[in-house]
């Protein structure tokens, strides 16, 4: 049964989104079994679509739309639309870096495709683990994969967690009850790996972004910080000196360790992790 919606913006464009009604009250029709129930007939007038990760950094803009019926003040129906963007870092690093050093960085001329990557293994990541009760994570009703050479943009439709669930602040610190939660989400995260190894090993082989272009963008970024913040973070930074800028310890941090866990003890499932 179509879903009811004024005709006049069938075709209009929800916020900055760049969806329209139909395509999103389609979409959640066909793949959230609860919504048309929730709309239960009633006539849709309005969609809001608020984008709550403005300056915030992301590598997604991130919106949280409401669905509102019958010219009703309050939404009857909530989801959070994650979609990919360059837009969102090349904001951040206009008030970061100047013209110069962001015509140095490789990284700049091929973030599109990272982002890419980074989007296309979120969709295979909720893929592989949708419909696992023992993991605490939100629903997802739709994911599309970015392909920009081929014009399709990506998305990812979840459930909205905004009322029940937080940030932490800078300053707030987690309790042991919570500490513990972490801990046994963490054994069910790797117990389902184990029980469920041809699904995905070597399926997330890629390390996006980890490569010789990482370099060009963290180094600005710690001059940056010690300009800011002179000789608060030096003895950090001398410390991880070598992480950010030897391609070699990167690569074993992320999988040269596990490739040695595995010749120690080949009963623990780690390549492709």
């Amino acid at each position: 049964m179509p879903v009811k919606c004024l005709p006049n913006l069938l075709n209009e464009q929800v916020s900055t989104t760049g969806l329209t009604y139909e395509w999103i009250l389609t979409t959640l029709s066909k793949h959230d079994p609860t919504f048309d129930q929730i709309l239960n007939g009633n006539e849709v007038t309005s969609i809001t679509a608020y984008d709550i990760s403005v300056n915030q950094g992301y590598a997604s803009k991130i919106y949280k739309t409401s669905i509102l019926v019958n010219d009703q003040k309050d939404p009857v129906y909530q989801v959070v639309m994650k979609i990919p963007t360059a837009d969102c870092i090349s904001e951040l690093m206009d008030q970061m870096y100047t013209e110069d050093q962001k015509a140095q960085m490789k990284f700049m001329a091929k973030m599109t495709d990272q982002l890419s990557k980074f989007h296309n293994v979120e969709c295979d990541f909720y893929a592989l683990f949708k419909g696992n009760t023992e993991l605490p994570m939100p629903k997802v009703y739709y994911t599309q994969k970015f392909y920009p050479k081929e014009k399709q943009m990506g998305i990812i439709i979840m459930e909205d967690l905004s009322e029940k669930g937080q940030t932490l602040g800078i300053y707030a610190t987690l309790h042991a009850f919570q500490i513990k939660t972490i801990v046994k989400n963490l054994a069910a995260f790797h117990a389902f790996q184990l029980a469920n190894e041809d699904n995905w090993k070597n399926r997330f082989t890629e390390l996006a972004f980890i490569d010789e272009e990482f370099k060009d963008m963290v180094k600005p970024t710690i001059d940056s910080l010690k300009k800011c913040c002179p000789g608060m973070f030096d003895e950090a930074f001398k410390r991880t000196d070598k992480f950010f800028n030897e391609m070699s310890i990167v690569e074993y941090t992320f999988r040269g360790c596990c490739k040695d866990l595995e010749r120690i003890q080949p009963d623990w499932l780690t390549d492709g992790a």
